[in-house]
């Protein structure tokens, strides 16, 4: 059994040797940083365990690096660019003692991680390992991680976040590291044990596995794993994706996956789009019929959803009625007899699409023309009617011109005629009678006055009546008992200026004042 173990280690150790002759190490005496470093003690950094230095037995005498307890412990090395890389070498620190589960050292690495990653981030890259399963008397050192990938950090990590934990385990996690070497081809776009193959020329960025030579990814329009084949029909693409269901037979371009041609009703590069509201067919090309209600066709066979609109016809509403019909469906038949054409009428509304028979009017020619009525619209106006113009049915005139009345203005009034010269004899009368009516007013006031101004300075309180003698005109005024205030005495200037008496206002022919005391 022990002659076994010997063989089996140095077949091991005979393979390590051969993959490290035939690999660089990428990672030799690169920028280096790891997170909690051990404080107040120099020549312990980062940057030691990229020296290219294996030590034997590992130590912490200028060759390993230290790390501060805590909980969570990251180290990582910049490569400078993006490479393939095959596998990583890992050396522990053991101190003085051999490595074992006796190790003061084991029970800090138990739990670790590696990845590879193009970014600092860990969690961007590619795991390339996770320690579930060793324990203090298994973990090995060192330790080679096959992890053939690209990238461009390399991060060793491990945590003590989440207890409890396995039986075995720190309770705080630790980097310190002796060695770590990447080891992969330092020429891009090659393969092989000495890196001398260049991967496939259709690999995705000209990447492929650094021993088998298969492409991480093909550019496109390529397949399979070495990117030497192209996709099948009706797939494009770096991962042949298939090809949008709106192409002609599924077929697109084998790269862009543009189709070749589009399904009727689509349009778009990848004939991902319906047609516009209003078209339809193939390229979109063709407007749709007079769908009613405005409604638009199918973007495909282009026939409306319900009915037409008045006027048109056929399965995609693009057919105007045919002639003597109009309406919905062009089910009603021209029907006007009053039309030129009888035959002949507007396709939605069935007006008249020619003139209208004599007598008659209108867009349907079912109004009387002008100046006509009756049944028939064969009967005149008469010529009395005011700009002969009369009711469509009956005939009644609306208003008649000069004299005539009656409802066909058939009538004429009589108009009564003075003498030439009685305007004149009515002027004269008027003028004459007023002058006489003025000169005789004047006189009774004249009278009243002289009779009444001796008897005015010295009567107090006294009551008069006034009674009025018949005129020539027939009419009486008897105004009785006038209570009279007693009047200052007047000057006779003042009599004169002063106004008129009330009495005056009267017609009278004759006037007689008596007191009664």
């Amino acid at each position: 059994m022990a002659s076994r173990e010997f063989v089996t280690c140095v077949v091991c150790q005979m393979l390590t040797l051969y993959f490290i002759v035939a690999y660089d190490n990428l990672a030799l005496n690169k920028p280096a940083l790891q997170k909690n470093p051990y404080p107040h003690r120099q020549n312990v950094g980062a940057d030691l365990a990229v020296d290219g230095r294996k030590a034997n037995p590992p130590k912490s005498d200028g060759q390993c690096m230290l790390s501060h307890g805590n909980d969570t412990a990251e180290w990582r090395v910049d490569l400078g660019g993006v490479y393939s890389i095959h596998h990583i070498f890992l050396q522990y620190m053991t101190g003085t003692s051999l490595w074992g589960k006796d190790n003061y050292f084991t029970v800090y690495f138990l739990g670790f991680s590696v990845y590879i990653s193009n970014t600092t981030n860990k969690d961007e890259g590619m795991l390339c390992f996770k320690d579930t399963n060793y324990t203090k008397a298994t973990i090995p050192n060192p330790i080679n991680i096959t992890c053939p990938y690209y990238g461009r950090y390399v991060i060793y990590y491990n945590n003590r976040t989440h207890p409890p934990y396995p039986e075995g385990y720190s309770e705080l996690a630790f980097s310190d590291l002796c060695e770590v070497e990447v080891y992969g081809c330092s020429t891009p776009r090659r393969f092989g044990l000495t890196c001398s193959t260049p991967c496939p020329v259709n690999c995705l960025m000209g990447r492929c596995d650094i021993e088998a030579g298969t492409c991480f990814g093909c550019v496109k329009g390529h397949n399979g794993i070495t990117c030497n084949e192209g996709c099948i029909e009706g797939y494009f693409g770096n991962d042949c994706s298939e090809c949008s269901s709106n192409c002609v037979n599924n077929t697109c371009h084998n790269e862009t996956g543009d189709c070749l041609t589009c399904e009727i009703g689509y349009i778009g590069k990848r004939c991902e789009k319906e047609c516009d509201l209003g078209w339809y067919g193939k390229g979109c090309s063709l407007p749709c019929g007079r769908c009613r209600n405005q409604d638009t066709c199918n973007h495909v066979d282009g026939r409306c959803p319900g009915e037409c609109e008045p006027g048109w016809s056929g399965i995609y509403c693009n057919e105007k009625c045919e002639d003597g019909y109009f309406g919905l469906g062009c089910s009603f038949p021209c029907n006007n007899l009053n039309c030129f054409n009888s035959t002949d009428c507007d396709a939605i509304h069935g007006e008249c699409t020619s003139s209208c028979i004599s007598n008659w009017d209108g867009p349907f020619c079912n109004y009387c023309a002008p100046f006509k009525f009756g049944e028939f619209c064969n009967n005149s106006c008469s010529d009395s009617c005011q700009e002969n113009r009369c009711n469509k049915t009956t005939g009644h005139c609306f208003a008649c011109s000069g004299s005539k009345y009656g409802s066909f203005c058939e009538y004429e009034k009589e108009v009564y005629q003075l003498p030439a010269n009685a305007f004149d004899a009515n002027i004269g009368f008027i003028v004459t009678s007023s002058i006489l009516i003025i000169t005789l007013t004047g006189i009774a006031i004249y009278v009243l006055k002289q009779k009444c101004f001796p008897k005015c300075r010295t009567t107090r309180n006294q009551n008069y009546e006034l009674t009025l003698i018949p005129s020539t005109s027939g009419g009486y005024a008897n105004i009785q008992n006038v209570q009279v205030e007693e009047l200052p005495e007047l000057k006779t200037s003042e009599i004169h200026e002063s106004p008129l008496s009330p009495v005056s206002t009267f017609s009278a022919d004759y006037i007689n004042v008596s007191a009664n005391e």
